[in-house]
């Protein structure tokens, strides 16, 4: 998703984009914030999610789904080693955390 002139991934997102999954994301998310390599301030953003909510289509739901935006995913493509991390970090060498 892009707000705010950035770009905001959950990390089922940011699994896919690197080919782990969803807890290895977690796992390296809540390490970086405890150690205060980023403000949490900064790199997170809950965002209302609405969705249909039963098969008929007549009511929806709505979620609120925390989301990362380009300098924590950045950062977790140095922690997480896979290709796609390796391929992303030097796809974004310019960007500047």
């Amino acid at each position: 998703m892009k707000n705010d002139n950035n770009i905001w991934f959950n990390q089922n997102d940011i699994a896919k984009l690197f080919n782990v999954s969803r807890v290895t994301v977690t796992e390296h998310i809540l390490k970086i914030l405890n150690n205060k390599e980023l403000n949490i301030n900064e790199v997170c953003r809950d965002f209302r999610h609405t969705r249909p909510h039963n098969t008929a289509y007549t009511k929806t739901q709505n979620r609120v789904i925390k989301e990362y935006n380009l300098k924590m995913i950045i950062t977790l493509s140095y922690k997480i080693k896979t290709k796609q991390s390796l391929n992303f970090r030097l796809e974004h060498q310019s960007f500047t955390l």
